[in-house]
């Protein structure tokens, strides 16, 4: 196979909507880097006020689902987290996609089910599944973190682009996080150095990201209803 794109490439491809046809291609676009106008309220909120406070948004912006966090830099909203200050890993590289609990999610491609994992503690991904796919004669790898328990798909399960995988889970399966799915695309060097449980880098890193976890952002601006 050939080596993948630094860029996720999907011009031939026709990508179906993560969130099905009910939710329609139009989203919206919630910031909660520096410059966001709700980061207050994200920063001193729980998880369950969040997702209200995401509901209100949805409403103004005339939404039914919204996007949040590609290369956005959260340092405030993580300063809370002596960890992540320590390594200086503030710089989001998925996709929120944020939708409702229990919402479905569909293969955005052609697919196998390669691992499902349940990661523990506060701020984790909870129940997580990767799909990889073949996309221009390389093989990718597509991280849906935050996910229900009930529906997960077996390993080794083939899915057609379409097809149901899995569910947006709840606070005590997803890593007690406001109700959304976080979309991850690494490479094979992505997988094997390590980054499918590194949702952050650093802000230095972020030149290199590409050829670790390229932007998912093309998985959503190419989705086509079939």
């Amino acid at each position: 196979m050939t080596k993948p794109d630094r860029k996720l490439n999907l011009k031939d491809l026709k990508v179906y909507p993560v969130l099905g046809k009910d939710f329609g291609l139009k989203y919206g676009h919630i910031p909660m880097g520096q410059d966001s106008p709700y980061l207050e309220r994200f920063i001193n909120s729980a998880q369950s006020q969040t997702s209200e406070l995401i509901r209100e948004i949805h409403e103004k912006q005339g939404v039914k689902w919204s996007i949040s966090g590609d290369r956005e830099n959260r340092i405030d909203l993580y300063r809370q987290n002596e960890q992540i200050m320590r390594e200086g890993r503030t710089v989001h590289i998925g996709l929120d996609i944020i939708a409702p609990v229990k919402t479905p999610l569909f293969s955005p491609l052609d697919a196998e089910v390669f691992h499902v994992e349940y990661e523990p503690g506060l701020g984790n991904y909870g129940w997580l599944t990767v799909l990889k796919s073949i996309i221009n004669d390389a093989p990718y790898y597509l991280l849906f973190g935050h996910l229900a328990q009930e529906g997960l798909k077996e390993v080794g399960t083939l899915l057609k682009a379409g097809e149901i995988f899995a569910y947006i889970g709840d606070y005590h399966e997803n890593g007690n996080w406001f109700h959304h799915t976080h979309l991850q695309v690494l490479t094979g060097r992505g997988l094997t150095e390590g980054w499918l449980h590194k949702a952050l880098c650093t802000p230095e890193q972020l030149d290199s990201m590409d050829g670790f976890c390229p932007s998912p952002l093309p998985l959503v601006e190419n989705s086509c209803s079939l």
